[in-house]
């Protein structure tokens, strides 16, 4: 059996179609709207492609309009665009966003799953970084009743052990911040784990950008973090990953 998962597509369609979509299933880790220029199209994907998902900030910050606790750099691309994206999207799609679950808890293949797009304690709001340490990740996941922990949010990559415990997250895979502008994702095959990247036409989201009805800073600040796949410059950024903190083909054992 093949799982594809990936989060934080953020209205990307150029992103979502470099995709790997040759799986048995399709997961997906929340953050469908907000910065890109195609959130219908996001949000039919996500609905008719995926079979398990989750609600992430953004989401319910359109749906629900709502705040999405961003950091002020993030904030003001957010309101900006979530401002545009009720413009052109409909009931309908408002009405899936607003139908999605916060969290999914459920077996594959013998293992206890729980998909959130944040942290487990914080399924919207909580940060989970790959600086992370041992003790904090430790006191993070106690009494999660799940082996394999998905998340999301960050937008950056990480594959970690915590005694018999997993969290993975796949990195963002249509607005990436961890130094490469390309997507981010992970494949559950057989057993193993891998991080995949995938190149897709950052020019062609950029200059759908430009045509947005947006003021021209937001414009090239979203521009920025798509060519760059960082933070914007004035943002403190986080701290690189640790050694070993991204691991790719990692047998999944317990015990």
């Amino acid at each position: 059996m093949k799982v594809v998962i990936f989060s934080d597509l953020h209205a990307n369609l150029e992103a979502l179609q470099k995709l790997d979509q040759d799986c048995d299933e399709l997961w997906f880790v929340g953050d469908v709207v907000d910065y890109g220029p195609n959130p219908r199209e996001a949000i039919s994907f996500v609905k008719e492609r995926c079979q398990r998902f989750v609600r992430g900030n953004h989401d319910q910050a359109v749906g629900y309009h709502d705040d999405c606790r961003c950091n002020p750099a993030n904030k003001r691309l957010s309101v900006a665009t979530r401002e545009w994206t009720w413009t052109v999207i409909g009931q309908e799609e408002m009405d899936f966003l607003q139908a999605m679950p916060l969290t999914q808890s459920f077996e594959w293949e013998g293992r206890r799953v729980l998909m959130a797009h944040a942290s487990p304690n914080n399924p919207l709001y909580g940060y989970v970084m790959p600086t992370i340490t041992d003790k904090q990740l430790e006191k993070l996941v106690q009494g999660v009743a799940a082996d394999l922990i998905i998340l999301g949010h960050s937008h950056f990559p990480m594959l970690r052990r915590i005694g018999e415990k997993w969290v993975l997250n796949p990195g963002s895979l249509g607005q990436p911040r961890d130094g490469q502008p390309t997507g981010s994702y992970l494949v559950w095959e057989d057993g193993y784990f891998r991080h995949s990247r995938t190149t897709f036409p950052v020019e062609a989201t950029v200059r759908k950008i430009f045509n947005l009805p947006l003021d021209l800073t937001i414009k090239v600040d979203l521009a920025t973090i798509l060519r760059t796949g960082s933070n914007l410059p004035e943002q403190p950024a986080p701290e690189a990953p640790a050694p070993n903190a991204q691991p790719t083909g990692r047998k999944l054992t317990t015990g």
